[in-house]
């Protein structure tokens, strides 16, 4: 972010400090400030992001994954990325230890924010310190979406220059804010941790996402369990029992697509023919019940609605990734499922 006449500059009296040690989950911890009404935001710190050498009570497999976000949280709770960084292999854009200066990767131009907080989000183990914002308290010039989209490309060069196995380019969802990611993927407001390791900018390659499940009850199942190490319906006895891949766009509606998709092949596979239904996530996005788009949603309960009331197809009410009203779907359902075993 560079400095001008519009930029200020202040020292924290008390530097803002957090440190946190093997969270496998994620976890987040929020910091008041007394800044008003400002229209961009950067921070100067610095970033500590441990390796098992670290502390010898660490547990390694939380190690993996272990990274830092700041996020800024405005009046009406809309959510900024401020700054972020991981030594996940597949995201480590930066060494462990990071002195970062004026960084601000959707900050660097806002609407007027009034008053805010910064929400830190961590994984595995690792220490922040944040010692001095730059603020603007008259409107910035410039176009927020093409700087996103430089920021972006500037990422992009990085992980590429990484050797990770997999390719990083623009996609989908790379240039997307990071509140619409979490939309995208049903992930409410809040202080939820949303961590894709990168996997936004996959074009190519072998991506292996890292686990964060230190459980020895499922490390023993997986060691020593008679099941088979992979299994899709979408190759068995030579045929692919999956309907195609469909896009959600901007909607967090990934719960109606689980759905849909999931009666899609269970329908195949119990009549052992390729009936390839296409159902109308509409339906299950509008007249549920069960999630909207801004909030995302559960597929159980999109899939009890599929059971007590059915469900039409899309031609009957096509998919506009918006909360539409369920009047403007046809009468009657294209299928009912007629029953569910609990478990």
């Amino acid at each position: 972010m560079a400095i001008s006449p519009n930029i200020k500059t202040e020292s924290l009296i008390q530097t803002i400090s957090y440190e946190w040690f093997a969270q496998t989950n994620g976890a987040s911890r929020v910091f008041s400030t007394s800044l008003k009404d400002i229209y961009a935001l950067a921070l100067d710190g610095n970033v500590e992001l441990y390796t098992g050498s670290d502390a010898s009570e660490i547990n390694p497999d939380a190690i993996k994954n272990s990274s830092v976000k700041i996020i800024l949280v405005d009046q009406y709770k809309r959510e900024y990325l401020v700054f972020e960084d991981s030594i996940s292999r597949s995201t480590g854009l930066e060494q462990p230890n990071t002195r970062f200066s004026e960084r601000c990767q959707e900050t660097c131009i806002l609407p007027l924010v009034s008053v805010f907080s910064l929400r830190v989000e961590v994984t595995g183990s690792g220490k922040l310190e944040i010692e001095k914002f730059h603020y603007a308290d008259k409107p910035v010039a410039g176009d927020p979406d093409a700087l996103r989209a430089r920021q972006n490309a500037k990422i992009i060069e990085q992980l590429n220059q990484q050797d990770l196995g997999w390719v990083a380019g623009e996609t989908s969802v790379s240039n997307l804010t990071y509140a619409e990611k979490k939309r995208l993927l049903g992930v409410a407001e809040g202080p939820q941790v949303l961590d894709l390791q990168g996997f936004e900018y996959y074009r190519g390659g072998v991506f292996e996402l890292q686990s964060n499940s230190t459980d020895s009850r499922t490390l023993s199942v997986q060691a020593n369990g008679s099941l088979v190490k992979n299994f899709t319906w979408g190759n068995r006895h030579g045929e692919n029992w999956i309907t195609s891949v469909k896009n959600q766009a901007s909607c967090g509606s990934c719960w109606a697509f689980a759905a849909t998709g999931a009666t899609e092949a269970v329908t195949n596979l119990y009549y052992n023919q390729h009936l390839d239904l296409d159902l109308a996530e509409q339906d299950a996005l509008s007249c549920s019940h069960a999630g909207n788009c801004e909030e995302g949603g559960f597929a159980y309960q999109a899939l009890d609605y599929f059971h007590t009331t059915g469900i039409v197809d899309e031609s009957c009410f096509p998919y506009t990734a918006t909360d539409q009203s369920c009047r403007k779907k046809c009468l009657s359902p294209s299928i009912q499922i007629d029953g569910k075993i609990s478990f």
